[in-house]
């Protein structure tokens, strides 16, 4: 998750980095906050320079742990008012220099052409699904995982979102790892899908280097415009699935 410009009460889980997560914490110029690590990613936030906010060691007092079941290690949470206490305490850099990686309209744009596309599922694997519903009234998409809704903590509503970006990457295991950890393709190009106002438009995306931003374009090579509001993106492996209707 990217917070900007917003202040939540409660924010988590809050779970370990793995190094293709860094990719995208980079583009965006952010202070990255996690809670544990791979190896991996170990060895490449100090050779990145990335400023962050680790869990386990510096930096866990501002996380808090919502049960006492010392198995549970998918519990933790933190806060932006917590953030930002030690955001100041370490000194790290509040700005930045780098273009944003999405542009945003002021008002919604529809889609010309395309498909239809209302309902949303999308298959990481057989057996591991999320999928939307878009909502005519509001102009957002509502969120289900594993076939029920995808409920928010706090408000205790349903997680809802205006655009959707699936971008379609390679994947694989790490030669070597013996826990099955995976290596992401996020350096390269490929296709993908913007999805907005129940209709769905063929897109592309490159990225140059791992600390450089993911360019989205229409098919004909413009900058991908946005409609204001919340923006989810689905990063799937090739061997997935994604059906629209």
């Amino acid at each position: 998750a990217v917070f900007w410009n917003t202040d939540p009460e409660m924010i988590g889980p809050v779970r370990s980095s793995r190094h293709y997560f860094l990719d995208y914490a980079m583009e965006h110029d952010a202070i990255y906050v996690h809670y544990g690590w791979s190896p991996m990613a170990k060895s490449d936030i100090p050779k990145f320079g990335i400023n962050n906010i680790n869990g386990v060691g510096y930096g866990g007092e501002i996380f808090w742990d919502l049960t006492k079941d010392l198995n549970n290690w998918q519990d933790s949470y933190t806060s932006m008012e917590k953030i930002k206490k030690f955001v100041e305490k370490a000194k790290y850099r509040t700005e930045t220099e780098k273009e944003m990686v999405f542009t945003y309209g002021r008002t919604d744009g529809e889609i010309k052409g395309g498909q239809q596309a209302e309902k949303i599922s999308i298959a990481y694997t057989p057996d591991l699904k999320s999928g939307y519903e878009y909502d005519r009234d509001t102009k957002t998409y509502k969120r289900s995982r594993q076939g029920k809704p995808h409920m928010e903590r706090v408000s205790g509503k349903q997680l809802e979102t205006k655009n959707i970006i699936v971008q379609s990457v390679r994947n694989y295991p790490i030669p070597g790892d013996t826990e099955d950890r995976q290596e992401v393709d996020t350096v390269g190009s490929g296709d993908g899908w913007y999805i907005t106002c129940g209709k769905a438009v063929g897109i592309k995306w490159s990225k140059q280097s791992r600390s450089e931003p993911t360019i989205y374009t229409y098919e004909d090579g413009s900058r991908l415009v946005l409609n204001p509001g919340q923006t989810w993106v689905q990063i799937l492996p090739l061997s997935g699935k994604l059906e629209m209707e």
